[in-house]
């Protein structure tokens, strides 16, 4: 994610563009180029103004390229055909047309300029605004919105997009790129060779034959896709990726005033940072289309096509707030296509993984340690023969293996007083209601590790499905009747009613919930009639009902389990119409139900829950603010903070060098190879002299007793940074550093369950993009490329008042080292040599000569100047030191982590 122009966004900075004049042109309103009376392919909409029709029946296009230099997420090229035509806005929302539908008023220099600065939500709020205006049901559907301090829309809580409804919406990728192909002319839009890096009025640049204006350059624009991999395949109607992955990405289409114009093409998916929902940046607008999609195809992250979703409902911190811990996986069945699927809530941004086989997989259950499911090939009640698998709970290489017995089926995992970790099920799937038959069946338990079955040892005659106490004192089954085993005796409860969904509970206690057909046991209980499976009901180890909780509205509970050592129960929502529509999490506590996701049939839910992290209960902190150093709102470079945030918490005793600075720091300086020092590189993408004047003094100063060294990097474009470019948005959405601050940073003492919480908290880890780990940040061995200049860099001088914010912060960190007696290491990072020929220091300026006057006065303070970049006349010019023009690779930064162990060795 990313608010405007944050500093090393991902790998490289993203820039704040000035123009390079002050001159304002006289308005007149563009002229919309019409369509040819003989345009086969486009047409004008008469029907919705301002739009074009796009006849796309029965034709079809490639996304993405085969070229081997594009990035993973751009390749290999795929073909996308289309069922049906859709409609999709001449140009690109302007401030006037932003201005009517959101209200407010757009001023007479800007009204005919692209709308920009805008996230994917407030995209999405702007066409469902839009679809009521002109009378339609809205596509997007959400529970509640969050802005931050500009106004900006930065998460949308529950949305949900709904491509059957004809409403105004963002365009899929392969409609965006469809109607690009019509006319697709980079050299006839506003692009960095002729736009001096300003946005220009729409459809002003060249008229297209297809009626369609700045699909090119002006600004990059959203479109309505997660962000997915692409496959050598053909796929109907596709509407991106069923979810965002662990980063919740999403797609930008087209170029910008700020583009070179040999970059601009169809096939490019995003920017140089990593873009998500909350993305904001002066060169990224949208448009809009319209027009339901039948039958839509998602392409998951392991290539599965499918027409239906499951939508993650619940955020991560809702379940950490019913769990105690982000360290919680739901695992259920995917009844349209028989698989596994799951969620892991240690992403910030959920996705739903499915693990596609040709098992037909029922009764998942996830192991102890959360890193394997057993499952069977039976569904409670269908009797027959079972097989029964373990299998890593991921999505890709997950690895099977089969119980060699007859017929076993209901797995459920155990841990054994002797340590032992055992898989308990029982050989046949068949109902209990005849006494003979049931107990012709048995139950038994098997022990598994390192990835083998041991030798299966029988428990007891009869199947009893719903679970067994650690001690085998207790078992129960239900599949018609409510039956127990107490003390090696075979008993009967619930008055020998109908029952089903037995589940014993995992801590201990010996509780049982199960559902029942509206007996009048249940009756007299609830104190009112109700239908099948309306109620969860709770009995104690002797059968005794002791507690009750009603469906929400409208629905009936299915499928119900216990959720590991807690008081929560998971099971199904069923709809009036018979649908397991969605998955539910109800508190035992407090009778509440949280929705987890939903789709069309949704079975077999199974809720795993770390009992070693859960806080739930215990400590003396706030589980939903101690370390919570990201969130969904916050931009990506924020992971990196909160990965380096977690090192400093649990090696701060130890630490004697601290490394501050950007993404150049944190992938040109490998704090593992500093022998001399114990090193910690707290450097992350975008950060800034605001950010680690921040740590410094709040963390670093409180909690390093042992520190010497500062290596603080020093690049001149950082000195034209505001806080509010990266800072900022970090204190104002991670609740951690706000906690932290209210109890002034834990100077005096960590409380119980602090350090636990620190290490419980999301950090999601990118499938997609990301040529690094969080282990390492070290970058491959690529090239330097070009040496790009993507600002003005005239208007960058000494004398700009930001200038002198960041002076004075300087001054801060350097008289706060001297203050500890900590030497400052003043770090210049070689970047591409070729700068020396461009008249900017690097790709974000500021110009030489302006640099040269900077660094003259940052020389003049007490510290110890380091110059690795020497004015581009360095020995880093190998093309294998380089990641790209602005980074060093994992070759380079052996040599600049070499020569600053040995300046230090020096020191």
């Amino acid at each position: 994610m990313m608010r405007m122009n944050p500093l090393f966004f991902f790998l490289v900075l993203v820039p704040l563009f000035w123009a390079c004049s002050d001159s304002i042109e006289k308005l007149s309103q563009p002229n919309i180029p019409n369509v040819p009376d003989d345009y086969e392919f486009a047409e004008t909409d008469t029907l919705h103004v301002g739009m074009i029709k796009v006849l796309s029946t029965g034709r079809s296009v490639y996304l993405g390229t085969n070229d081997s230099l594009a990035t993973s997420r751009e390749r290999p090229r795929m073909k996308v055909e289309f069922t049906y035509d859709y409609s999709i806005d001449a140009h690109e929302v302007t401030h006037q047309e932003f201005a009517e539908l959101m209200g407010g008023a757009a001023d007479e220099i800007n009204r005919f300029l692209p709308i920009r600065n805008m996230t994917y939500y407030d995209a999405v709020l702007t066409a469902n605004a839009k679809s009521k205006r002109d009378g339609f049901d809205t596509v997007y559907t959400y529970s509640r919105r969050n802005n931050n301090n500009t106004g900006n829309c930065i998460n949308l809580e529950d949305l949900v997009f709904h491509p059957e409804v004809a409403g105004y919406r963002l365009p899929t990728e392969a409609e965006w790129v469809y109607a690009a192909s019509l006319d697709f002319v980079p050299e006839k839009s506003w692009h960095g060779g002729n736009s001096d890096y300003d946005l220009h009025n729409y459809c002003t640049k060249g008229a297209r034959s297809s009626g369609l204006c700045d699909m090119e350059g002006n600004v990059k624009e959203w479109v309505n896709d997660w962000l997915g991999f692409f496959r050598d395949t053909t796929v109907v109607n596709y509407v991106g990726a069923p979810d965002g992955g662990s980063l919740g990405e999403r797609i930008l289409k087209g170029g910008s005033y700020r583009d070179d114009i040999v970059s601009i093409n169809m096939y490019s998916r995003g920017d140089i940072y990593t873009v998500t929902s909350s993305t904001l940046a002066p060169y990224v607008g949208f448009r809009f289309a319209f027009g339901p999609i039948p039958d839509p195809v998602w392409l998951s992250e392991n290539g599965v096509a499918t027409t239906s979703r499951v939508v993650p409902v619940a955020t991560a911190m809702n379940v950490r707030t019913k769990t105690g811990t982000f360290h919680s996986k739901l695992v259920f069945r995917n009844e349209n296509s028989g698989n596994i699927a799951f969620i892991d809530y240690m992403n910030g941004s959920l996705s739903v993984l499915e693990i596609a086989d040709t098992i037909d997989s029922y009764h998942p259950d996830v192991s102890p340690d959360g890193s394997k499911v057993a499952f069977c090939t039976k569904a409670e009640g269908v009797p027959g023969v079972s097989a029964l698998y373990v299998r890593d709970l991921k999505a890709v290489d997950s690895k099977v293996v089969k119980l060699d017995v007859e017929s076993a089926a209901v797995p459920r995992w155990g841990v054994t007083s002797a340590g032992d970790t055992v898989i308990v099920y029982v050989t046949d799937c068949a109902t209990n209601d005849d006494e003979p038959s049931w107990k012709a069946q048995s139950t038994w338990q098997v022990k598994f590790s390192n990835g083998k079955f041991g030798k299966p040892e029988k428990l007891f005659d009869g199947t009893y499905n719903g679970g067994v106490s650690d001690d085998r004192k207790l078992a129960v089954s239900g599949a018609r009747l409510l039956r127990a085993r107490m003390s090696d005796k075979d008993s009967l409860w619930y008055g020998g009613k109908q029952a089903c969904n037995a589940s014993l509970a995992k801590d201990g206690s010996k509780r049982t919930v199960f559902l029942d057909f509206g007996e009048k046991s249940g009756d007299n209980f609830v104190g009112e009639k109700y239908r099948a499976h309306e109620y969860i009901l709770v009995a104690d180890s002797t059968g005794k009902l002791i507690q009750s909780v009603k469906a929400p509205d409208g629905y009936t509970f299915d499928h119900v389990e216990w959720a590991s050592k807690t008081n929560l129960v998971v099971g199904t929502l069923v709809s009036v119409s018979g649908n397991h529509s969605a998955i539910s999490l109800t508190d035992l506590r407090d009778s509440s139900t949280l929705v987890l996701a939903e789709s069309e049939e949704l079975w077999h839910p199974c809720l795993w829950v770390n009992p070693d992290l859960s806080a739930n209960g215990t400590g003396n902190v706030n589980i939903d603010s101690a370390g919570m150093y990201y969130s969904d709102r916050l931009p990506y470079y924020s992971v990196e903070l909160r990965v380096k945030m977690e090192n400093f918490w649990t090696r701060m005793d130890s630490v004697t060098a601290v490394a501050m600075g950007s993404s150049r720091m944190l992938f040109g300086l490998y704090e593992q190879r500093i022998t001399n020092e114990n090193m910690l590189n707290m450097a992350y993408s975008s950060g800034d002299l605001y950010g680690a004047q921040y740590l410094l003094k709040n963390y670093i100063f409180n909690h390093v007793p042992h520190l010497k060294y500062l290596v603080l990097e020093i690049s001149p474009d950082m000195f034209w940074r505001t806080a509010d470019e990266s800072w900022n948005p970090v204190l104002e959405n991670a609740a951690g550093y706000a906690y932290d601050a209210n109890h002034e940073f834990w100077k005096d003492s960590i409380p119980q369950g602090f350090m636990e919480a620190v290490k419980d908290a999301p950090k999601p880890i990118s499938v997609l993009m990301h040529p690094y780990d969080f282990e390492n940040f070290l970058l491959p061995a690529t090239s330097w490329y070009t040496p790009d200049v993507n600002v003005d860099t005239t208007s960058m001088e000494m004398d700009d008042a930001i200038v002198g914010v960041n002076m004075k912060l300087f001054k801060s960190i350097v008289d706060m080292c001297k203050k500890h007696k900590v030497t400052v290491v003043a770090l210049v990072i070689p970047r591409h040599a070729g700068y020396k020929n461009t008249g900017s220091y690097g790709m974000y300026g500021p110009s030489r000569s302006v640099t040269q006057v900077l660094f003259d006065s940052l020389k003049t303070y007490d510290i110890v100047w380091m110059d690795e970049n020497k004015w581009g006349n360095h020995d880093y010019q190998d093309e294998s030191m380089a990641y790209n023009m602005d980074h060093l690779s994992y070759i380079g930064a052996d040599r600049l982590t070499e020569r600053v162990n040995a300046k230090l060795k020096g020191l």
